[in-house]
């Protein structure tokens, strides 16, 4: 999975407010909300008792965020560490693997890196399940290793941007181990707790969904 590409502005803002820890514009900041969503009245959850931050319904209306400027015209080259260098012979790839890489990404025009999840995981999801955004997984190297990794690309005047999905963990994360619990805390409303996968105002969303599985189950 390593290809040279341009990501888009969108993206790259996102990605950028995300690891500023700003939000970008037009973006809501509390949890459970995305841009294009209308709010609606806040009440008691019956299941937790806890109050939900928001409830959503879905319009269709989606804003650009700001982005930095460098980025518009950016070459990005994609990094999944598992699949790119493997420097130990163990069969994965690592962090010193791209260390030794750099270089060589430099050298096909890119200007900045788009590096897939290395995080803490139990990997059931190709690293996106993170159990710890603050750790790097062991198959990968260590925190040592990606601060290394940083100021070397820094030093080759190579950007930098990860792969952070904060509202996607792994169900060992202890926010989500968190949000279990019953009795309500500060975690109980950072997961969608709901019988149903649909929000209101999706149906046009669900039945296309239901035509597009029924599409596939045919050719299969």
């Amino acid at each position: 999975m390593i290809r040279k590409q341009k990501i888009p502005a969108v993206l790259i803002a996102v990605f950028t407010a995300l690891m500023s820890g700003a939000p970008a514009s037009g973006q809501q900041t509390d949890a459970g909300s995305f841009p294009g969503q209308k709010e609606k009245a806040p009440g008691a959850d019956q299941v937790t008792g806890a109050t939900p931050a928001r409830r959503w319904t879905v319009t269709g209306r989606a804003q650009k965020p700001a982005g930095p400027a460098w980025a518009d015209q950016a070459v990005f080259y994609q990094i999944y560490p598992q699949t790119f260098y493997d420097s130990d012979g163990d069969g994965v790839g690592d962090l010193e693997g791209i260390i030794r890489k750099i270089g060589y990404v430099k050298s096909l025009g890119a200007g900045a890196v788009w590096l897939n999840p290395f995080y803490e995981s139990p990997f059931r999801d190709a690293g996106y399940d993170a159990s710890d955004f603050y750790k790097v997984a062991p198959r990968y190297g260590t925190n040592d290793d990606a601060r290394r990794l940083f100021d070397e690309f820094h030093r080759k005047g190579l950007r930098v941007i990860v792969d952070y999905v904060p509202s996607y963990t792994s169900i060992d994360h202890p926010w989500f181990k968190a949000s279990c619990d019953p009795k309500p805390n500060r975690h109980s409303n950072w997961y969608v707790w709901t019988a149903s996968t649909w929000f209101p105002g999706m149906e046009q969303y669900r039945r296309a969904s239901y035509r597009g599985i029924a599409s596939a189950t045919a050719c299969s």
